[in-house]
């Protein structure tokens, strides 16, 4: 089971963003190229934990389609043809780039490195 769903979710395509209002009143606008940078499939999260740069060009942060898995989750189709990423909304969620969220994890991380 999720902790988060959505209320509504749209792709604004002139502003290159996906937004998602969350059923507990949170309101989440993501850029594309956040989202294909933080492509959740195997190999992406495996280049990111070993700080491999990824080189892509433009066409990788075209959004051409998006399809709802299950209840769940989207899977996000982009330009160069990857589609192999499956956004929870969890994961969603956990990513959102709201000053506000982008705080929450920051704060987070420092206690993390405090305890340690």
């Amino acid at each position: 089971m999720y902790r988060y769903s959505p209320k509504g979710v749209k792709v604004d395509y002139p502003r290159q963003v996906l937004v998602i209002d969350w059923t507990d009143g949170h309101h989440s606008e993501y850029p594309f190229r956040y989202l294909r940078e933080q492509c959740p499939c195997a190999a992406c999260v495996k280049d990111r934990s070993e700080n491999r740069p990824k080189i892509l060009l433009d066409v990788a942060f075209r959004l051409d389609g998006i399809a709802p898995v299950g209840n769940y989750a989207l899977n996000l189709i982009w330009g160069d043809g990857h589609a192999h990423g499956i956004y929870n909304w969890d994961y969603l969620r956990e990513i959102c780039p709201c000053p506000a969220c982008t705080a929450a994890r920051e704060q987070a991380a420092a206690q993390t490195q405090e305890e340690a």
